[in-house]
């Protein structure tokens, strides 16, 4: 009885210790496997490396740095080739790049959320800090931060290393600076490390591997049940929120809208719309499809696909979303060829308010058409037919022949709203008193799912484009990180 309580005793003291206790076991596989859902030994021994040389707090080291095919044994007697194949595990060039800087914890957490909810993964291996995030169909159910043995402090300041490839424009696209902001909230110092270096001489000196298979980030969903078919409009819902977020669902609907996403969060893109309406105007006949691989899907493909129902969002806390299927786990195309489902005239478009709701729109119970948040909502993943726009600003294009921006956005007003009060030079009054800030315009965008905008173009302020077009409403975050309703063209006039 007393030995059997003394090693109660001596376990429990065990599993209250942060250290990682390994008795018979002295060879470690030191790989990448599971990448993205939680951390992995190669991911811990690169940041344990990294923190432990330069004596830093926090290391946040890119998951995608990582790759997913490759190993090596790490032992306590390991040889001198097994070190250069422990080493090759990283990359080399700029990516083996980190720069030292300061964070506050409370941004840390921001930025850690931030690029998990990019993908729905494990975004960052860490050392020093470490999480526990568990997600609903892509909204933030719960999460949990820890430094050492304690929270991390919101209001401290961190010694951080994080990587200096993805930090500012060149290499990747959107860098950290556009899309997480990172410029307002670390401070840079002038000091850039290598990682590669730091796992030599880690392997080197360190005769023990503490902590190198503990979970140190994991990024967890809700388990999902299944419902069955739904119409498009029934999983959208009447709000803001798909009332089957986090389920599996099986719907159909003609392809509208397909592109490959060069830049985050990668994959592929699709829309589909009923081919049917349930002639609700407060439910959307239009969703997003996003999926891993090539899908090799055409406008006028009819599909049926089965997945799971995200909201994806713009920002972690109290942020508008998109309604998605993503996670697909069968998809079939029934006929190829489809005439698309007709586009919804805008005749007119509410010209008063964004929205006259006081609080979080996600817990509006229905939508109100008469705000003009709420009745873009309401055309989600929607055909559209706008006429004669005229523009009114723009942002972003190519202000000489040898301009890099990529992008180009224009506002413009259609010309059934046209009849409004103007200034001398043709723009639009507001009234800020009175909260009216033309929410009738939209804003035609570049980008992988708008075939018709050539942002080579000269555009001018007042410049009328003649004729009807169609295109598809979606709610994109942009490139800053900030999501926007966007009238985008899928196919070249």
């Amino acid at each position: 009885m007393v030995k059997t309580l003394v090693f109660i005793l001596f376990a429990l003291l065990i599993g209250c210790d942060s250290r990682e206790y390994r008795y018979t076991q002295t060879d470690l596989m030191i790989s990448s496997k599971n990448q993205g859902e939680k951390s992995t030994t190669a991911g811990n021994l690169v940041t344990s490396a990294i923190r432990t040389k330069h004596n830093l707090d926090v290391v946040l080291y890119p998951t995608e740095f990582l790759n997913d095919n490759s190993a090596a044994l790490y032992s306590e007697q390991i040889s001198d080739q097994d070190k250069e194949s422990l080493i090759d595990i990283y990359p080399t060039g700029e990516k083996d790049n980190f720069r030292l800087g300061y964070m506050k914890g409370k941004n840390l957490k921001d930025f850690i959320r931030q690029r998990t909810l990019e993908r729905y993964r494990v975004d960052f291996e860490v050392s020093g800090v470490s999480y526990d995030i568990l997600l609903k169909g892509g909204m933030v159910l719960s999460e949990q931060y820890g430094f050492g043995n304690t929270n991390l402090n919101d209001e401290r300041s961190y010694l951080v290393a994080i990587s200096d490839y993805f930090i500012r424009p060149g290499n990747v696209f959107p860098p950290y600076m556009y899309r997480n902001s990172i410029d307002r909230v670390f401070n840079e110092t002038d000091v850039i490390v290598s990682a590669r270096e730091a796992v030599t001489e880690f392997l080197k000196s360190e005769k023990m591997t503490p902590q190198l298979n503990r979970v140190r980030a994991r990024v967890k969903m809700t388990e999902a049940k299944s419902i069955g078919k739904k119409a498009i409009s029934t999983i959208q819902g009447k709000s803001f929120l798909s009332p089957f977020i986090g389920d599996h669902v099986e719907t159909e609907g003609i392809v509208t809208a397909f592109a490959k996403l060069e830049n985050l969060p990668g994959g592929y893109v699709a829309y589909i719309q009923s081919v049917k309406s349930d002639l609700d105007p407060k439910t959307s006949e239009g969703i997003k499809l996003h999926f891993e691989k090539d899908p090799k899907l055409s406008i006028g493909d009819r599909v049926e696909v089965k997945g799971l129902v995200y909201e994806e969002s713009t920002n972690p806390i109290n942020a508008l979303t998109t309604t998605s299927i993503r996670n697909i786990q069968n998809l079939t195309i029934i006929s190829s060829n489809n005439s698309l489902p007709d586009s919804m005239v805008l005749n007119s478009l509410p010209q008063e308010k964004y929205s006259r709701h006081v609080g979080d729109l996600n817990r509006k119970p229905e939508l109100a058409l008469n705000d003009a948040i709420d009745f873009f909502e309401s055309l989600e993943g929607m055909r559209v037919n706008i006429t004669n726009p005229e523009i009114m600003g723009f942002r972003g294009g190519k202000e000489t022949l040898d301009d890099p921006k990529r992008n180009l956005s224009l506002y413009v007003l259609p010309e059934t709203n046209k009849k409004k009060l103007r200034t001398d030079f043709g723009g639009l009054y507001t009234k800020p008193d009175e909260h009216i800030f033309n929410p009738d315009m939209m804003t035609i965008a570049s980008g992988p799912l708008t075939k018709g905008l050539n942002i080579n173009t000269v555009f001018t302020v007042g410049d009328k484009i003649e004729g009807e077009i169609d295109g598809i409403i979606t709610f994109t975050k942009n490139i800053f990180g900030e999501g926007e309703y966007l009238f985008q063209i899928p196919e070249a006039s």
